[in-house]
């Protein structure tokens, strides 16, 4: 049986992820700290995107997870080049957009619950 939560909990947890997914989309890396695989960053972005509208949609209304999530990503992706050491890219975009619609699928059609006893 799973555990309830309170969305209010839920929602400062996912207001946590957020500011911790700002950070490290603001911050400089290196260029060894991440694999040299064609499009890796990409698979990131939306495993990333996915974690988040999951959890969104456990404390947030559909329309509202992925308007905010997609609008979240891409105020991302315009304010990278303004820190001189990151750059924007479209499918950037397109993968954490990716990433919200497959997290809200997984929430709302799967019915994946939050935690497990």
């Amino acid at each position: 049986m799973p555990v309830k939560l309170k969305k209010r909990t839920i929602f400062w947890f996912l207001i946590s992820q957020l500011v911790l997914v700002a950070i490290i989309c603001l911050i400089p890396i290196p260029e060894k700290a991440t694999p040299d695989i064609n499009n890796f960053d990409k698979v990131i972005h939306l495993s990333v995107y996915i974690w988040l509208s999951w959890l969104a949609g456990h404390c947030l209304n559909s329309f509202k997870t992925i308007t905010l999530l997609i609008v979240y990503g891409l105020a991302i992706e315009l304010i990278q080049p303004m820190t001189g050491y990151r750059s924007f890219e479209f499918y950037d975009i397109l993968a954490n957009s990716s990433g919200v619609l497959l997290g809200h699928y997984l929430f709302k059609f799967l019915k994946i619950p939050l935690l497990q006893e």
